[in-house]
């Protein structure tokens, strides 16, 4: 075998194992962030998932946020 095609051979191998490790780990942190109602049936399944320091992400309505000059 040449030593091109066992570089390219090595290339392919390395770039497919990383492939492999980074679609692999996508489940684990697809979800940045929880919406209320997410959190809500979560919390309704198991009571001590409220202990957990999740991150929460909705957005607010309209005049629901009031500042004091």
């Amino acid at each position: 075998m040449k030593a091109r095609n066992k570089f390219l051979l090595g290339g392919v191998l390395v770039l497919g194992t990383a492939s492999y490790l980074m679609a692999s780990s996508i489940d684990e942190t697809a979800t940045y962030y929880l919406t209320p109602g997410e959190l809500a049936a979560k919390v309704a399944v198991n009571p001590r998932f409220s202990k957990n320091g999740v991150k929460i992400g909705a957005r607010v309505v309209d005049g629901t946020i009031k500042r004091d000059p």
